[in-house]
């Protein structure tokens, strides 16, 4: 047997704990007035600097009012660092301006669940905790609202 492969156990609690962080996910969704899984943040500045940068512009294309940028010389740019941007690049390709930015950020949350798990598992840990606490920290504590909001700030923190 290979020792890096998850036990059997492990895996079915992974499989339930998947499950469960998509439906509670899709509930703080709903509670937040949304009404679609591709909804996408009115205040989503990484959309518009990725949307730039695939027309080969390092300025804001559209700099909307209530956004946090920064103007130099007449022209407007994002005032947070870039990771964001590099994940919506690929979101912008697909949806345009639309991009589905909570249902991004829960897959992100749900990979960062998995490879916990996967981590704790192999520092020893029982499957039952090993797959609970990733669970509690992206689900169940304040990154919830984050991933389910979806706007610039909390794109910064997830």
């Amino acid at each position: 047997m290979n020792k890096r492969a998850l036990p059997a156990v492990t895996k079915v609690y992974l499989v339930i704990a998947v499950c469960l962080a998509f439906a509670t996910w899709y509930g703080a969704l709903r509670v937040l007035g949304s009404d679609s899984v591709l909804s996408h943040p009115w205040d989503d500045q990484f959309t518009v600097q990725a949307e730039a940068w695939i027309h080969g512009q390092v300025d804001l294309i559209d700099p909307m009012k209530g956004r946090e940028v920064v103007q130099v010389d007449g022209k407007f740019y994002n005032s947070f660092p870039p990771t964001p941007t590099l994940v919506e690049l690929v979101l912008v390709y697909f949806f345009g301006r639309a991009t589905p930015v909570s249902l991004a950020l829960c897959l992100a949350a749900i990979l960062m669940l998995i490879l916990s798990t996967i981590m704790l598992t192999r520092m020893g840990l029982p499957p039952g905790p090993a797959v609970v606490l990733p669970f509690l920290l992206f689900f169940c504590s304040n990154l919830l609202y984050p991933a389910a909001h979806g706007g610039v700030w909390y794109q910064a923190q997830i």
